[in-house]
């Protein structure tokens, strides 16, 4: 598992950032039972994006945490409400997951800051991921709503044989990495003699 810091490196070493009530830290500092608690506990529109794939989430939750490429939570009050992870598809690729309970919405801000800040950046910038990708059910408005509106994810396909289960599915994907973190030679860059010092 990979360790993304939760703040920007270059500004705090720590690993972990409390935002008023609201703390990210990595799900390796969580029990199994405070993450099958978020499991037991989870939203409804939540619930339904796993039945939609044909899953259930106390069956699968707990091992998708633990397997994951990088994996954080939020926790309101000390206690852990929402769970943000990725895993590797193919070379390069990774998909983005994430459920919570009915107190979800309140750690969204600092959500996004992590995605934003952290999440893309650190996994764009290490070099080992070039895509980043997200599949939602069609249905799911609001999860859809923040990761284009907040996150920077673009709509890129519908997916109607997903799974088995009827529900047709939406493929949304973040590739910014080309503009913000991999330089691309520019014609002012051969007016500098090459050494990339332009801004992006």
């Amino acid at each position: 598992m990979l360790d993304i810091p939760i703040i920007k490196p270059r500004t705090e070493s720590a690993s972990k950032v409390t935002d008023g009530r609201i703390t990210l830290d990595h799900t390796k500092h969580l029990t199994d039972a405070q993450i099958n608690r978020v499991i037991d506990n989870m939203r409804l529109d939540f619930q339904h994006e796993f039945s939609c794939v044909g899953l259930v989430p106390q069956l699968v939750g707990l091992q998708m945490v633990r397997s994951s490429f990088v994996s954080v939570y939020a926790a309101i009050d000390g206690q852990p409400e929402f769970i943000l992870g990725a895993v590797p598809q193919i070379q390069g690729v990774f998909g983005i997951w994430g459920f919570g309970t009915n107190k979800t919405k309140r750690a969204v801000p600092a959500l996004t800051r992590y995605v934003n800040d952290c999440l893309i950046p650190g996994a764009f910038g290490s070099g080992i991921a070039t895509r980043l990708e997200i599949r939602v059910p069609a249905q799911s408005q609001w999860s859809i709503d923040w990761l284009c509106g907040a996150c920077g994810f673009v709509p890129e396909a519908m997916l109607p044989g997903y799974s088995d289960v009827p529900h047709v599915q939406l493929r949304f994907s973040n590739s910014e990495y080309i503009d913000r973190y991999v330089h691309v030679p520019t014609a002012s860059d051969a007016a500098d003699g090459g050494t990339g010092t332009g801004t992006h």
